[in-house]
């Protein structure tokens, strides 16, 4: 039996030739990344004896932030602004 059309997943719901969509998903990873690379500065301020950023911090950047980013005041008119500034 080599027909799997039965098997269904789930992910055929998403249509990524949907250009909003698309454009949506942009903007908000980019306000991720933004939020986390800030974040990554901050633990070089507060360690005083590096004055550069790793890949551990950028790596513990983005843990905090996948807790944060979602309450953060004013997430969706940040991305807004960049959905603008690029497209």
């Amino acid at each position: 039996m080599t027909d799997y059309s039965f098997m269904k997943s789930g992910f055929d719901m998403l249509q990524p030739d949907d250009e909003e969509f698309e454009k949506n998903a942009v903007s908000v990873i980019i306000a991720y990344a933004e939020n986390a690379l800030r974040t990554a500065g901050m633990y070089v301020t507060h360690h005083k004896k590096r004055n550069g950023v790793t890949p551990e911090d950028i790596k513990r950047g983005m843990m905090l932030e996948m807790f944060l980013f979602s309450n953060r005041p004013g997430m969706a008119e940040k991305a807004r602004e960049i959905r603008q500034m690029l497209f």
